[in-house]
C-alpha cells in the first residue's frame, strides 16, 4: 500500500496522495 501511494506521489503530487489517503 505504501508502494502505491509513492507511485502516486511520483504521479501526482504529494498533498494530493494524502487528501485520496483521508478520503
Amino acid at each position: 500500500k505504501l508502494q502505491a501511494f509513492i507511485k502516486c506521489m511520483i504521479l501526482h503530487c504529494e498533498f494530493f496522495c494524502t487528501l485520496k489517503n483521508l478520503i
